[in-house]
């Protein structure tokens, strides 16, 4: 399979195991171009996969977002490859911890890359690599079955005190990945600023209020 065919298999496999989760309602998107699936359910407050192929640039968006009662950490994942070079020039997974910060795999990956200051959110555990295979891909879908499953079983918080902490925990997540200028400059780019902020805000990566 070319590149390309790849991380449509990916984020296919992904939307799949979305859609099929028990109750699992698409939730309407503006069209900026580019494919967005995004859905609510009982399990989940937002799972949104994103596809971007264009202008020789390839990104596949996956996130996961528990509800606010649910101390399950945040799924993400990211894929970034050029279409000229056949090549993943980059891949991010994590379980970004919301109450606890648990161990999620026992792989070894290098984490070779330095991240932004922006970037506090993640795990201990946070895969950030330029792969030299893809073995990556198969990886992450594993990774995404697992955490939906634990998804399925978990047990909510029974505390106010718990649930606040969950939400200025979800809420830290969204504001610093929105944060993010390197997204933020190629979106704008692409629909403008003020569409590009909504979209980073709103779609991507939303607050609970």
């Amino acid at each position: 399979m070319s590149i390309k065919e790849k991380l449509v298999y990916v984020s296919e496999a992904m939307h799949e195991k979305i859609k099929n989760v028990f109750g699992a309602t698409l939730i309407p998107t503006e069209d900026y171009g580019w494919d967005n699936f995004r859905y609510h359910s009982p399990v989940f407050r937002q799972a949104h996969v994103e596809r971007y192929f264009q202008d020789g640039l390839m990104v596949v968006h996956v996130t996961c977002i528990p509800h606010a009662d649910d101390p399950s950490p945040i799924f993400g994942f990211d894929i970034v490859a050029s279409e000229k070079t056949g090549k993943i020039s980059g891949a991010f997974l994590d379980w970004s911890p919301v109450l606890y910060d648990a161990s999620w795999h026992n792989s070894e990956w290098s984490g070779e890359r330095i991240l932004p200051e922006w970037a506090t959110v993640f795990s201990n555990q946070f895969i950030a690599i330029r792969p030299e295979n893809d073995d990556i891909l198969d990886f992450a879908i594993k990774s995404f079955d697992e955490y939906l499953h634990m998804l399925c079983d978990a047990q909510p918080v029974d505390t106010d005190a718990a649930r606040k902490v969950i939400i200025e925990k979800q809420n830290e997540y969204c504001e610093k990945q929105s944060q993010n200028p390197r997204t933020f400059a190629a979106l704008k780019h692409k629909i403008g600023e003020e569409k590009a902020r909504f979209f980073m805000q709103n779609v991507l990566f939303p607050k609970l209020l």
